[in-house]
C-alpha cells in the first residue's frame, strides 16, 4: 500500500505500521474506500498489539487479534460471495 495513502488516512502514523502496510498491495476497487476508511482502526489495533506483546499479555493480544480478524472478514466478504445452491 502506498505510503501517501496511509499517511492521508492516519494522522501521526507510526512508522513501523507504515513499513508493514507498504508490503501490502493497494486495495482493489470494490473495497478501496472501505479499506482506507478502516486504516485508522487497523493502526490502533497495531499499536495495541505491540503494547500487549510488550506487556506479555496473551489474553489481551488474543482479543485484539479477534477484533482484527473480524475486520478482515468484513473486508473479504464482498470479494467472496456465498456460493449459490444448484
Amino acid at each position: 500500500m502506498r505510503q501517501d495513502l496511509i499517511a492521508q488516512a492516519v494522522p501521526d502514523v507510526d512508522l513501523e505500521f507504515v513499513r508493514t502496510m507498504e508490503k501490502m498491495p493497494d486495495p482493489p476497487p470494490g473495497i478501496y474506500e472501505e479499506v482506507v476508511g478502516l486504516l485508522p482502526r487497523f493502526h490502533g489495533l497495531f499499536l495495541r498489539k505491540r503494547q500487549a506483546f510488550a506487556a506479555d499479555d496473551a489474553a489481551v493480544l488474543a482479543a485484539i487479534l479477534d477484533e482484527e480478524t473480524a475486520l478482515l472478514s468484513r473486508l473479504s466478504a464482498p470479494l467472496n460471495p456465498p456460493a449459490t445452491a444448484w
